[in-house]
């Protein structure tokens, strides 16, 4: 990927995004997949609640993972959008949340929100591969942005 597809850092902080879930809630657009996996993972049941969480400081210890061109902007050509991507930590789990602005709607669009499995060195510890293995939890890797 080029550089000019990636930055070094966050497009829009997290705690600027966490300012939109809580006081803007109704302008971020949650995917169906986002939604799905918030409910499964993390036993929050609508998009209104995973707003609330979010914008509540439900994220803890977050840590930018990257951010790049988000490829599936309908504007790309003329308005470039970055999604933004952090690793979190909620209670024992550890999740994974991806945003970024959609100049196409004018809003925000909460990409992926789900549990992150994997570790810091892309590797899957013994315990995640047996859990796996058992098919006591599900195989989701980070999503390609």
């Amino acid at each position: 990927m080029s550089a000019d597809n990636k930055k070094k850092g966050p497009s829009v902080p997290l705690k600027e995004f966490e300012r939109i879930c809580r006081e803007e809630s109704a302008n971020v657009y949650v995917s169906g997949e986002a939604e799905q996996n918030a409910r499964s993972d993390f036993k929050l049941k609508t998009k209104d609640e995973l707003k609330s969480f979010i914008g509540n400081s439900g994220l803890e210890s977050p840590e930018h993972i990257n951010t790049e061109l988000w490829h599936n902007n309908p504007l790309k050509d003329t308005k470039p959008s970055y999604v933004d991507a952090f690793r979190f930590k909620t209670g024992s789990k550890t999740g994974y949340i991806a945003y970024c602005p959609n100049p196409l709607k004018q809003n925000w669009l909460l990409k992926s929100f789900k549990l992150n499995i994997v570790n810091t060195n892309n590797s899957l510890s013994t315990m995640e591969e047996a859990l796996i293995n058992a098919g006591l939890v599900s195989d989701k890797k980070e999503d390609k942005i």
